[in-house]
């Protein structure tokens, strides 16, 4: 979809090409480096003139974050539950979470909601249609779990960015003790190393009993 020009010639850009450069940014350097000259400058146009294309910072991460959105495989299996979908929808966005880490930041200025955002809440509606609740139950539920995937994953990147600062300060002894353990002779230390690692059971865990316990509906 081409974007409009506020005034001047007719613009040669896409909200997708722009999108795209400033989702690679992000990517590579953070979401503070995304900034129009940035952007400009890698799709080979002056910051005056991207501006003919989004008018603010915060439009283009709007922008972003709806071209993200679009990762989202709304196409669930048919044999699934209306659980499984949700548990599905949660490990997608975990994974795009990791993808882009800059997600968990952009979201908590909460960008207006494209042409994505409202196929994957709609999306979220049609699966939770089964527990036979009403659509103010069915909106207070997608917020708060939407939410707390979000959580989940934003103290996962946490942990992750600790972990990696702390490994380069003792990646020696890391490697020493994971040699030894790897030995089998002493299987407490291979244990204890082995249950630092996050497992994907608890975020299941957690969300399966969140979502059940929001869509319980009183006879």
């Amino acid at each position: 979809m081409a974007i409009g020009a506020r005034r001047g010639r007719t613009p040669s850009r896409s909200s997708r090409e722009i999108a795209e450069a400033a989702i690679a940014l992000a990517d590579r350097d953070g979401l503070s480096a995304v900034t129009m000259r940035a952007v400009a400058g890698d799709i080979g146009t002056g910051a005056a003139s991207l501006y003919r294309y989004v008018s603010t910072r915060n439009e283009l991460i709007d922008l972003m974050v709806e071209e993200v959105n679009g990762e989202f495989d709304l196409q669930a299996a048919a044999t699934w539950s209306w659980v499984d979908h949700m548990l599905d929808l949660a490990r997608q966005a975990r994974g795009i979470y990791r993808r882009h880490p800059w997600m968990l930041e952009a979201l908590d200025t909460t960008p207006a909601l494209g042409g994505n955002g409202y196929a994957y809440l709609d999306h979220t509606l049609a699966v939770l249609a089964p527990t036979g609740a009403d659509g103010r139950t069915k909106l207070e539920a997608v917020g708060v779990f939407t939410g707390l995937v979000r959580m989940l994953c934003k103290q996962e990147h946490e942990q992750r960015r600790a972990a990696r600062a702390e490994a380069r300060e003792d990646t020696a002894l890391t490697v020493h003790l994971t040699a030894i353990a790897s030995t089998g002779s002493y299987p407490h230390l291979a244990a204890a190393l082995a249950d630092n690692a996050p497992t994907d059971d608890q975020f299941d865990r957690i969300l399966r009993r969140v979502i059940t316990g929001l869509l319980l509906i009183d006879d």
